[in-house]
């Protein structure tokens, strides 16, 4: 599949991306084109769909020798494959809980004696 009829089938039919992975690093815009794009930044990446453009020939040449991403979809893509590639390896690893439970030694009545003229900064 080379030409850009393919590309636009492939697209068509593959429908909306299946995001396999938790969505809390990604924007809401970010998301949409994960959503919108996603089967065919998989389908270049995989070697179902070839490249024919320059850009879609650079996104390619990202991804097999392991280059930095330098557009917006190939942060977003690389960003995704390795988000997900770290929760297969451990499920648990981005299961953290950062809420702060109680106060600590000082409380913020402390800190703001300490440092009268930062009370009122915002």
């Amino acid at each position: 599949m080379n030409t850009k009829k393919d590309h636009f089938i492939y697209l068509k039919y593959k429908g909306c991306f299946n995001i396999q992975c938790s969505l809390k690093t990604f924007t809401t815009e970010e998301i949409e084109i994960l959503k919108k794009y996603g089967c065919w930044f998989n389908g270049l990446t995989n070697g179902d769909l070839t490249p024919f453009t320059k850009k879609q020939k650079q996104f390619v040449t990202v991804f097999m020798n392991n280059a930095v991403p330098k557009t917006v979809f190939e942060k977003i893509w690389f960003r995704y494959l390795f988000r997900r590639q770290k929760e297969l390896d451990d499920p648990n690893l981005f299961n953290l809980d950062y809420q702060i439970k109680e106060e600590g030694f000082h409380t913020r009545e402390d800190y703001y004696k300490l440092h009268p003229s930062r009370r009122n900064r915002w």
